[in-house]
């Protein structure tokens, strides 16, 4: 396997959970309306994940909060992922948005 990387369920895993965050941050960027059936479609076509995984994804994300969902059921994302990944500081008071004390 020369040339190639080695690419364990994990890291497989954290890019596609990545890469459907970056999809709802763009989503909600130009659109405005990122519903769970928008997110499904999108995984699916892009990586073959079934409709049950990415929802057990998006479940995850809601817990973790990532993402959250309004009442009209479009997904936004609390936070960018240059936030994320630590890349840029939340704010000045190391608070990430919508966080207690951090509006």
């Amino acid at each position: 396997m020369t040339g190639e990387r080695y690419r364990d369920g994990q890291t497989v895993r954290r890019d596609r959970v990545l890469d459907l965050i970056g999809f709802v941050e763009e989503c909600q960027n130009v659109v405005d309306q990122c519903y769970q059936t928008t997110i499904e479609t999108h995984m699916f076509l892009k990586f073959g994940s079934t409709r049950k995984w990415t929802q057990g994804i998006l479940h995850e994300l809601e817990l973790a909060n990532v993402l959250k969902v309004d009442k009209n059921g479009v997904y936004h994302t609390r936070m960018t992922i240059m936030q994320m990944m630590g890349l840029i500081s939340p704010n000045s008071v190391g608070m990430l948005p919508d966080s207690e004390g951090g509006k």
